[in-house]
């Protein structure tokens, strides 16, 4: 059952125990009761990404990817323009891998280095509503590592571990990652060269040692705020119903709930602010997606031409 599907069945649900009482007058005493349990039962999938956002966070370091170039995966559509134009760069293919991502289908990555082999290049293609995806990556002498990814991304810096994007070209892409290497050489050291995937996937497990949580963390806060700001609302209404059935005093119910109530909207305040530029990424992807579609779809033939 994919997400979207759980978070209607959960709405249904929950919405089913808040509506109750509306129609069920013997219910109505119970009304703050049942409406908390309904809340309970929308935010489930909500805390159960937020369980899987830590459980992705913990065992970054301990993924590896499997390298699969014996197999000769061949590149899906989407995937194979934007290896046509890393070829037009000098890059040429060094191997595959399949990532351990789950919910996908086949993630499989296209690697491909340049001529002296000190940048590489990684296609992914998930198959779902965003685009192909590509990422240059630069190692240098001290292990700090610069990443330039297109379409999307983030840009983020890091003592060791500097990540980009550009959304305007793959040249484009590349050129501004070789302008941002240029300048982090003299402070980090020459490139290390990696000529085999054997070399790739040892650097690739030093690389989630290193570096595997930075990614990961915005999205793991970003779903601790949204839990927090359920969980917040959900505790001043069960304030109200423990006051209402006489367990606590009307004044401590006030004054818990309000507290609550402040905790939640700072906590649900910040969430959205981290989603802003998320949300903005994933619609230009999915933009991007379209346009990508248009440009490798086969054209009809009109009266036999």
């Amino acid at each position: 059952m994919t997400p979207k599907r759980q978070t209607q069945i959960a709405g249904y649900i929950g919405s089913l125990f808040i509506i109750a009482p509306i129609f069920v007058p013997s219910l109505r005493e119970y009304s703050l009761w049942l409406t908390a349990l309904g809340v309970f039962i929308i935010a489930i999938p909500q805390f159960a990404q937020t369980r899987q956002s830590f459980k992705l966070v913990n065992e970054a370091e301990d993924r590896r990817d499997e390298d699969v170039t014996l197999e000769n995966y061949q590149p899906t559509r989407n995937a194979a323009l934007l290896i046509n134009q890393l070829a037009e760069l000098g890059f040429t293919r060094l191997g595959e891998t399949r990532s351990p991502l789950k919910g996908h289908k086949n993630p499989i990555t296209w690697i491909l280095s340049n001529p002296d082999h000190t940048d590489f290049a990684e296609v992914i293609d998930l198959q779902g509503k965003l685009p192909a995806m590509l990422q240059f990556t630069t190692v240098f002498a001290n292990e700090a590592v610069l990443e330039t990814a297109y379409p999307i991304g983030e840009n983020k810096d890091f003592p060791q571990h500097r990540f980009r994007f550009n959304s305007v070209s793959v040249p484009s892409a590349y050129e501004q990652h070789s302008l941002d290497r240029f300048r982090l050489e003299s402070q980090h050291g020459a490139p290390r060269p990696f000529r085999t995937m054997v070399e790739h996937l040892a650097w690739e497990g030093r690389y989630r040692e290193l570096y595997g949580r930075n990614k990961l963390r915005g999205s793991e806060i970003r779903s601790l705020m949204y839990s927090l700001f359920i969980l917040a609302m959900l505790g001043s209404i069960i304030t109200y119903a423990l006051a209402n059935s006489d367990f606590i005093s009307e004044d401590l119910s006030w004054t818990l709930a309000c507290v609550l109530v402040a905790a939640g909207m700072l906590a649900g305040l910040v969430g959205f602010i981290m989603s802003i530029p998320v949300n903005s990424r994933i619609a230009l992807a999915q933009r991007f997606k379209k346009s990508q579609d248009k440009a490798t779809r086969p054209r009809r033939r009109i009266f036999g031409r």
